[in-house]
């Protein structure tokens, strides 16, 4: 029997096939639903979910309060689809909330020049070396943190020059490529060359793998996690915020600001699904609008 929000997710999780990374999401809107609002299903009314969301919105914004709801209207509405649900499913009925679509964040100006000096500089983050590398392929490839980790010696193709992006990494599970510049393939048989004077480096293998070099991190392989918590050391470093996120949307940013950027072209490298989410990036700049006005007759 179906008694809790989380036994309504377990429900769906086990009918369905997703990636790990969709199943802890999943699991971890219910508990905190279950944390601030109630766990047992008859206790749900549409009272709570109204109360649940003010809440929300008081704290965060509309699209963190969507984003919960999004997933706790699926697995609900699944349910209520196979006859399990054994209350009102008030969360079909609750409405979403008004977002504002702001800019990507984007590196502070100079901020990827000074991380870059730092770690050139200090052993404080160790081991520097790999981590610069690290900074660098990001920085110039726009890769998400998901697809850092996946990302194997033999996805690498230094004569084509192509990287394969692992449909395990990517958020929307496809797989595709992007080019190898002959900076970033430059840096990565730096990067392979001093790795194999610690360990033995095969095909298979991880290309940035901390764990296999520094005894303070767990594990057989790098993990998102240890990805990230370098990026919140290295920011308390610095002094300003970088992190994997800013280093895409400063990559897709420095694409789209080019002379004549081509949006299709900057989609594939992107990884998008969507051109709209593309668009994102493309600025056009202020001297262009003036002009298009100035050549419309507009004084």
């Amino acid at each position: 029997m179906i008694y809790s929000v989380s036994d309504v997710v377990e429900y769906y999780l086990q009918r369905r096939v997703l990636t790990d990374v969709s199943i802890n999401q999943y699991r971890v809107v219910a508990a905190r639903f279950e944390r601030n609002v109630v766990s047992e299903l008859t206790s749900i009314t549409e009272d709570r979910l109204l109360a649940w969301r003010d809440q929300v919105l008081a704290r965060a914004s509309g699209t963190t309060f969507n984003n919960y709801l999004r997933h706790l209207r699926a697995v609900f509405n699944y349910a209520e689809r196979r006859g399990v649900l054994p209350i009102r499913n008030h969360f079909r009925e609750l409405s979403y909330a008004p977002t504002v679509r702001r800019r990507n964040k984007t590196l502070e100006d100079g901020a990827l020049d000074k991380a870059i000096r730092y770690l050139q500089a200090s052993d404080a983050i160790t081991p520097s070396w790999f981590w610069l590398a690290l900074v660098r392929f990001m920085a110039h490839t726009g890769v998400r943190a998901r697809q850092v980790v996946t990302l194997r010696w033999h996805d690498i193709d230094f004569v084509k020059k192509t990287i394969c992006l692992r449909a395990e990494g990517s958020k929307t599970r496809r797989e595709w490529s992007i080019p190898l510049t002959d900076g970033v393939a430059a840096d990565l048989r730096r990067l392979r060359i001093r790795t194999e004077k610690i360990v033995e480096v095969k095909s298979g293998d991880q290309v940035f793998n901390v764990t296999r070099l520094a005894w303070r991190y767990r594990g057989p392989e790098m993990t998102v996690e240890q990805l990230c918590g370098f990026f919140r050391r290295l920011s308390e470093r610095i002094g300003c915020k970088i992190s994997a996120r800013r280093l895409r949307h400063s990559f897709g940013t420095q694409l789209g600001n080019a002379e004549t950027p081509d949006i299709m072209a900057i989609k594939e490298i992107m990884g998008h699904t969507d051109i709209r989410t593309t668009q994102i990036y493309i600025a056009v700049k202020v001297d262009h609008m003036r002009k298009v006005m100035s050549d419309a007759g507009i004084c």
